[in-house]
């Protein structure tokens, strides 16, 4: 039976191409790569899937206005201090891909929290203007319009309640939109709403547990739709069990 949930972790060397079959159940990965940026797509029981690394990651806090943190190896989502983290993610492999808005049927950010010092809610915002890793601060802070307003803790949407745990947020109407018109992607943030949250995640800076925050995005095509992609008569035999 095909399980998308529990499906095994996957190892895989730069522009390798595995298939794997196990009764009627095919299972096809290729890692794209141009210059550092990757891309993974996945078919698995005939659902094609893709795996987006950040590009830019950051955070900004009222009580340090002027200072950047865009090489820490954490992010920030305070309402005590304003803290709010900002992602941007590189569509630009999909788009290559020939994928528009409407074959995406789901997207999510992934992040990791380390750290949950108070537990709370965040909003989801879409950035509307240019900024970077390098360079931004709180007093330097991008323009932003609301999308997804968090729920209450600790069962609600957007809610972080714990540490060392996964946090999916959905992000599917943001990548859509992008994806039809690519220059309105500046990215997105992770806003205090919550008197009570306080949490640390996990930046793409931070290399110890590689926990960095991701897009996954579920497309309405297979696999083989995909303009470039290899077939299974296109790869060598795989491994069978």
């Amino acid at each position: 039976m095909c399980d998308l949930e529990n499906r095994p972790e996957e190892t895989l060397a730069p522009a390798q191409a595995v298939v794997r079959t196990n009764l009627a159940e095919v299972v096809m990965t290729k890692i794209f790569r141009a210059l550092w940026f990757s891309v993974v797509v996945t078919t698995l029981c005939g659902i094609a899937l893709a795996q987006l690394p950040v590009t830019d990651d950051s955070y900004v806090t009222s009580a340090q206005p002027t200072t950047n943190n865009g090489n820490s190896t954490s992010l920030v989502v305070q309402q005590a201090s304003n803290g709010t983290t900002l992602i941007k993610v590189d569509l630009t492999q999909l788009q290559a891909a020939g994928v528009t808005g409407s074959q995406i049927s789901k997207a999510y950010l992934k992040v990791y929290a380390t750290a949950v010092t108070g537990q709370g809610t965040f909003d989801l915002y879409q950035i509307t203007s240019s900024w970077q890793e390098s360079t931004v601060t709180y007093n330097t802070k991008p323009s932003m319009i609301l999308v997804t307003a968090g729920a209450t803790c600790p069962s609600g949407t957007q809610c972080i309640n714990a540490s060392s745990k996964y946090y999916q947020i959905d992000i599917t109407t943001l990548v859509q939109g992008w994806l039809n018109s690519p220059a309105s992607n500046f990215g997105l943030a992770l806003k205090p709403n919550s008197t009570t949250i306080s949490a640390t995640l996990e930046s793409k800076e931070s290399t110890t547990t590689s926990h960095a925050p991701e897009v996954d995005v579920v497309l309405n095509t297979s696999l083989a739709q995909l303009q470039g992609q290899v077939t299974p008569a296109q790869v060598s035999p795989g491994l069978y069990g």
